[in-house]
């Protein structure tokens, strides 16, 4: 399985309405068809051991920017399909 970071599209809050969707950072993981299956619950911050793994992990998160937002709510239906199985 694969993954990279991705930048999320978070609807609006049903307990804040009028503040619409908000964006965020999360690590979205790959089936081996390349198809999104699931991604971190919560966004992600960068880090790292050293100012050198910082920056490379910073790096990655900016690449999220070269791709197309997806929805988290994708992940939230995938994980739904995946709870019908059982």
């Amino acid at each position: 399985m694969s993954w990279n970071y991705r930048v999320l599209r978070h609807a609006e809050k049903p307990e804040a309405p009028g503040d619409g969707d908000w964006f965020a950072i999360h690590e979205v993981f790959y089936d081996e068809h390349g198809m999104p299956r699931s991604c971190s619950a919560d966004p992600i911050a960068p880090g790292g051991e050293t100012p050198g793994e910082l920056r490379s992990d910073l790096r990655m998160m900016m690449s999220a920017f070269d791709k197309p937002a997806l929805d988290y709510k994708l992940f939230e239906d995938l994980s739904r399909e995946a709870g019908d199985d059982d």
